[in-house]
């Protein structure tokens, strides 16, 4: 079998954390829609947050020890089962490269501005791959670390722009129509939540799985604090501001001036960012390696990387044109795309299952 390593329930719970913390650094999806105003989508994220979860422990709990793929071939069989499956593919590789692409955006606009976008993402794609290759085991066991450094990072920051917080940046409030909050929140609570989605496929590997259920539920509520805790931050130093901009975090921090040596203190911001996004792609490579292998049965994910990367990479250069046009569409079409693979397909398979156990326990009664 292609499935190698065990993690345990801790691992998970960073994991989800840390993929949480990867997204929260680029929030301008909901900012531009609501500006100042953004944390209101952030607070009641938490609730689509939760109803996900909800999905998703019902599913493992009928299935315990199986993956997304390996539920829906148990529930539908296994023609449409795996269908589902290369459409979770659709999913997890649209993840990849659209990752890929933001990553890209940001070093070439804000790090190595004279780098070909080929030259970095091909290198950084590389050692993504490398890293999947070696497991979850190995996969996973830097997410609490990769969590702690940036939660250490955003901490240390914020503290440095203390002096520089209005609260009057809050105000006013509810000045956008009721649609507009509406489809910020739905944003802000689908594309975070992406990663605990991606770890369905880690479910193999858990070895304490009667603790999954508060890893879920832990993770989710750490990641959705730090996310709540940068989007309040940012706009309590650039009100109005923060909706103009492409990456309002990074120019918070490029906001830190405390006397002649706490300066350019975004080269931190880079570095965590960069390194979130590792662990990002690494997990979802992983993912889309072990979907194909387990669509098409295979006892080896490893030699699929190599070719799914080069798909991405590929992929990644030419999905947009602009950092405007990837904006574009992640504040009005990304997460409309997700829920119909996240939220949607989960939901179809739940129903199938009550229905199948309905109509098992109405076959069981005795004729009268």
């Amino acid at each position: 079998m292609y499935k190698k390593g065990f993690i345990d329930s801790r691992t998970l719970i960073f994991s989800i954390a840390a993929y949480y913390g990867g997204t929260s650094l680029l929030s301008s999806f909901s900012t531009a829609v609501l500006g100042h105003e953004a944390w209101f989508s952030a607070v009641f994220a938490i609730l689509i947050n939760l109803f996900h979860i909800w999905i998703y422990i019902m599913l493992i709990k009928n299935f315990p020890g199986k993956n997304i793929i390996e539920i829906s071939i148990a529930v539908f069989g296994n023609i449409v089962g795996r269908i589902f499956g290369l459409l979770y593919f659709v999913l997890f590789f649209s993840y990849a490269f659209l990752n890929m692409n933001v990553l890209s955006g940001f070093v070439t606009g804000s790090v190595l501005t004279y780098t070909p976008p080929a030259a970095i993402l091909a290198l950084f794609l590389a050692v993504c791959c490398y890293a999947a290759k070696k497991g979850p085991e190995v996969l996973l066991k830097y997410a609490e670390v990769f969590f702690m450094v940036s939660l250490g990072a955003i901490l240390f920051n914020s503290v440095l722009l203390l002096k520089d917080v209005k609260l009057t940046n809050f105000l006013p409030v509810f000045s956008y129509p009721v649609k507009e909050y509406l489809k910020a929140t739905h944003t802000q609570g689908v594309i975070p939540a992406s990663g605990t989605f991606l770890l369905l496929m880690y479910m193999p590997n858990v070895k304490d799985f009667k603790n999954v259920k508060k890893a879920l539920i832990k993770g989710t509520f750490i990641g959705w604090a730090v996310m709540v805790f940068i989007i309040l931050r940012d706009i309590a130093i650039l009100g109005g501001a923060i909706k103009v901009f492409e990456n309002p975090t990074f120019e918070t921090i490029k906001m830190i001036n405390v006397g002649t040596f706490f300066t350019r203190m975004e080269i931190l911001y880079a570095v965590v960012l960069i390194m979130l996004f590792f662990f990002q792609i690494s997990t979802t490579m992983y993912c889309n390696a072990a979907t194909i292998a387990e669509v098409f049965s295979l006892k080896c994910y490893e030699m699929l990387l190599c070719p799914l990367g080069i798909l991405v990479l590929c992929f990644s250069l030419i999905s947009f044109e602009s950092s405007a046009q990837h904006a574009f569409w992640g504040e009005n079409y990304a997460a409309v795309f997700s829920t119909f693979f996240d939220t949607v397909l989960p939901l179809i398979t739940l129903a199938a299952i009550f229905i199948k156990k309905l109509v098992g326990k109405r076959s069981s009664l005795p004729l009268s």
